[in-house]
């Protein structure tokens, strides 16, 4: 009964740091990793007297993922300031934009156990990140590196109702934006962090119940989980005839809980106002042209391409899950045409080998890996063998004939060597002799096996197979 008395309404808020060189209103380095406090200048520490610059990248960057999630451009968006005076916030605002936002009514579709679903998108807006708090036991520390490195938020309209659709929304989203190089997207490095807003209502209710916001969910794990729990404990406090408090809340992950920060502000808390010392920005429709010719290439249209190319629905997913992945797979079809034999080996040998798939070329060309796959293809080496060429090919960086030479790995086909290997195999195994006499089918397969393991795996099998059964006529 609980379960079916209020449906989950979910609105995602997903910050995605832009991949530009520099801060979003100053010239401070915006890379990620380096000593604490060591990027910073009189602007992103909010001097007095320091004015920010817009960076022209973070627009281009913007823009090009308002188009790429189907966003209606605004030609002239502004800048705020949002009030609040948190330490991570040394001008005691937020430079964002709030009330003209530079995209707004836009929309994705996600999947979930295979159904499809459009989710809106409210608006993207062009915003600058604060800095890194590190919490201790007595005390916190702040790193100010963080500060001003620009921002987009994207938030979505409240239509989202499973913790398994928020995920598949921010999985979709990485990928487009990973795609089009707007963003690494790492949430382990906080280059994407997720807030949640979640209230309950009734079944056939069209009212919005009271929502809490959600932060720190700083992996899908943790979004799906915070979700969950929060549902559980709203939906408690309403069968127990109580009220659900506007607050905002933190996932802890240690205690597996929600806990609150604060009791959450309204808009007119924040006290926005227009940002004076920065112009409205003006985008006409050539700027658009410009951007949206440079996107290309969307992992949902790689997908389709794929699949007109053969390759199952499944395959296609995978292979074009990353761009970098996508991108190898297009070029080793250049070299290697059965397109299956090398969405096989990628998906399974090769990944399993690879720790980061995304640099995946960085660790072996395309023409390599094709050249591995069509000696498979041509028998000039067993699938076994070219396992332990393709291990020493991303060890050793040589090419796989120079490998083959080396480990000796050239596939017998000589039918005199084979015979003689033959014979040594079923003169060992008599007991296998007498099983595949008396119908088991089986004691060949285990033939042929000692056979491929006689050779060191160079046998082959094909040929291996057909001289056993020649010699058991």
């Amino acid at each position: 009964m609980m379960k079916n008395k209020y449906k989950k309404v979910i609105g995602l808020e997903i910050h995605v740091e832009l991949n530009t060189a520099s801060k979003v209103f100053c010239r401070c380095s915006s890379a990620f990793g380096a000593q604490p406090n060591s990027q910073v200048c009189p602007t992103c520490l909010g001097l007095t007297g320091a004015l920010p610059v817009l960076n022209e990248k973070a627009v281009n960057l913007a823009l090009k993922a308002a188009l790429a999630l189907n966003c209606k451009i605004d030609p002239c968006s502004k800048f705020d300031r949002k009030s609040y005076f948190y330490p991570d916030l040394p001008k005691g605002y937020q430079i964002t934009q709030h009330y003209k936002p530079i995209a707004k009514d836009g929309y994705i579709e996600i999947e979930t156990e295979g159904e499809k679903k459009k989710i809106g998108i409210a608006q993207l807006h062009i915003e600058e990140d604060a800095a890194r708090q590190i919490h201790k036991d007595d005390h916190t520390l702040i790193d100010f590196n963080r500060a001003g490195v620009g921002l987009i938020e994207i938030v979505t309209k409240p239509q989202l109702e499973t913790a398994e659709e928020a995920k598949a929304f921010v999985l979709k989203i990485k990928k487009i934006l990973q795609y089009l190089n707007i963003s690494d997207c790492k949430m382990e490095e906080g280059s994407l962090r997720c807030d949640a807003n979640i209230s309950l209502k009734a079944e056939n209710s069209h009212s919005l119940g009271t929502k809490t916001e959600l932060k720190n969910l700083n992996s899908l794990k943790s979004l799906q989980k915070a979700i969950d729990y929060e549902a559980k404990r709203q939906e408690e406090l309403l069968l127990s005839k109580m009220s659900v408090t506007q607050q905002t809340l933190k996932w802890d992950e240690s205690r597996n809980k929600c806990v609150v920060m604060r009791t959450k502000k309204s808009a007119a808390g924040y006290r926005y106002f227009p940002e004076p010392n920065i112009p409205p920005l003006f985008i006409n429709e050539e700027f658009i042209k410009q951007v949206k010719a440079t996107i290309s290439n969307l992992p949902d249209d790689e997908k389709d391409r794929f699949i007109k190319l053969g390759l199952s629905s499944k395959d296609a997913l995978v292979i074009s899950e990353i761009r970098e992945v996508s991108n190898f797979f297009k070029e080793t079809i250049k070299y290697c045409d059965d397109i299956q034999l090398v969405a096989n080996w990628i998906k399974g040998e090769l990944f399993r080998h690879l720790s980061d798939k995304e640099r995946i070329s960085e660790q072996l060309t395309p023409k390599d890996f094709a050249s591995l796959l069509n000696y498979v293809k041509r028998g000039d080496i067993t699938a076994q063998s070219a396992k332990k060429v393709l291990k020493q090919m991303l060890a050793q960086k040589k090419s796989p004939k120079v490998l083959i030479e080396e480990l000796d790995l050239a596939q017998l086909s000589n039918h005199k060597t084979l015979n003689k290997l033959v014979e040594e195999v079923l003169n060992q195994n008599h007991n296998s002799v007498k099983d595949y006499y008396n119908g088991k089918d089986k004691a060949l397969e285990y033939l042929v096996g000692q056979a491929m393991k006689l050779s060191k795996g160079k046998a082959n099998p094909k040929t291996a197979r057909l001289l056993i059964l020649e010699k058991l006529q």
